[in-house]
């Protein structure tokens, strides 16, 4: 009867090591995830980028250059937008997405 018992506690064990291996092996890629986002923050590529923030998509337009940016901000169903980014500054655009006044894209059209 030992034996049995035995047995048994050993197959919930390892069903229970089983069930909660996949959840401990997601918690590092999570944290990986994690990382690689505020690493693309931090040095985000020059020009123009994305980053998600509570829930929505926030677009910027980092100026790597030694002096300002003219750029034109492409806005859904809206007039483009054209602001000055001044040398080795970022600056936030608005909220990513297809409703009027969201940001689409921006590109660099000069110097300011």
């Amino acid at each position: 009867m030992e034996i049995y018992a035995m047995k048994k506690l050993h197959l919930i064990l390892a069903a229970a090591i089983g069930i909660s291996s996949p959840v401990l092996l997601l918690e590092p890629l999570a944290s990986a995830q994690d990382a690689s986002t505020q690493f693309h923050s931090i040095a985000a590529s020059c020009g123009y980028y994305t980053e998600p923030t509570q829930g929505a998509v926030y677009a910027y337009w980092k100026n790597c250059t030694g002096q300002g940016q003219q750029i034109n901000v492409d806005l859904a169903e809206w007039p483009d937008e054209h602001r000055c980014v001044g040398a080795g500054q970022t600056a936030g655009l608005g909220s990513v997405g297809t409703l009027p006044g969201d940001v689409r894209n921006a590109t660099a059209i000069g110097t300011c």
